[in-house]
């Protein structure tokens, strides 16, 4: 575990984080520790979004009729000679 100790006005603190004003010195110390423990990070469950929704406004509508089983070698058969 590593720390971190410095003296700061309390003045200058209070302009940065919420202060009990409790506290009355001028000058206060503050102590950084770090932390050792090894912990899992959380991961956001995201939802997860599908193509077919961001890749809808590149749709060319005129060609679906031609979507059977066969388009996949169609394609390839008009486009470079094979199968």
């Amino acid at each position: 575990m590593k720390a971190f100790k410095t003296r700061i006005k309390l003045k200058e603190l209070k302009t940065i984080i919420d202060i009990p004003n409790d506290f009355i010195s001028p000058e206060v110390e503050i102590i950084i520790l770090s932390d050792s423990t090894v912990r899992k990070s959380s991961f956001i469950k995201r939802e997860r979004k599908e193509l077919g929704g961001i890749l809808h406004k590149y749709a060319d509508y005129s060609l679906i009729k031609n979507e059977k089983d066969n388009a996949w070698s169609k394609i390839i058969e008009d486009k470079h000679g094979l199968l």
